[in-house]
């Protein structure tokens, strides 16, 4: 993490624009509406941080918060009040799988900056405004780093109305901007940011191959090609889901 020693400010949202940054589970930020808000993060004595990666954490108990998860958010930085705001990252489509989950996602940027903004958290959905935000971080990463390819399972089949187990790539540490090629069946999706499949499908799907790219936060894309179908789930086949939780949400 690269937030010590701050102040922050708020605007359009309910909570303490410390509670973000506290990583206490009891703590959050919220609001009920699709205002425009605003959470402002300075660095004390003029210390400015380089940043390439920002972290979003899900709402510790928002299993009784579904649909109010924050898949969308802009964030900027800038050096003096007089400055004008640089923007760092617009994030959208962001995908949660389960409660209190942590979503990293990398950006570009050769500047370091001594003021932050996150500005217009909300759920994607204009018809469901409520959303609510863990925490979040800001991160350096090793840029020098080698990033290895990511990869994925070759094969992948999921079943028709029924939640899909989540496909997630290897190696995707230091990918940005995931994108497929053609589009998954109706009603799965690619998240955007880190490269998961998840969803439910609504149509069966004969198999087909995809090719997926993304691009390493130091330049230059990688691509996986996979195969993908739907089908019923009849006949021999049966299905059982069970999620485990290590406390009382």
């Amino acid at each position: 993490s690269h937030i010590w020693e701050f102040t922050a400010s708020l605007s359009g949202m309910y909570g303490t624009a410390t509670y973000p940054f506290d990583m206490y589970y009891g703590t959050n930020i919220y609001y009920y509406s699709c205002t425009e808000n605003a959470l402002t993060l300075t660095l004390s004595n003029n210390r400015r941080e380089w940043i390439s990666s920002v972290q979003i954490q899900n709402y510790y108990s928002s299993a009784s918060y579904i649909g109010q998860e924050t898949t969308q958010f802009n964030l900027y930085g800038r050096n003096s009040d007089t400055d004008e705001w640089t923007l760092l990252k617009e994030v959208t489509g962001l995908t949660y799988s389960t409660v209190g989950q942590k979503r990293r996602i990398y950006f570009s940027n050769n500047t370091p900056y001594n003021q932050f903004k996150f500005e217009n958290f909300g759920t994607g959905n204009p018809s469901s405004c409520d959303w609510y935000i863990q925490s979040l971080d800001l991160f350096a990463d090793n840029v020098l780093a080698d990033i290895p390819n990511f990869t994925y399972d070759s094969s992948i089949t999921v079943f028709k109305d029924i939640e899909m187990s989540e496909v997630i790539p290897q190696n995707n540490d230091g990918y940005m901007n995931f994108r497929i090629n053609p589009s998954l069946p109706a009603g799965i999706v690619l998240d955007p940011h880190t490269g998961w499949i998840s969803g439910t499908a609504t149509s069966e799907s004969t198999t087909q191959t995809y090719t997926i790219t993304a691009t390493k936060m130091t330049g230059g894309d990688v691509t996986a090609m996979i195969t993908f179908e739907v089908v019923v789930c009849s006949g021999t086949r049966g299905l059982m889901t069970v999620r485990f939780r290590a406390d009382s949400y």
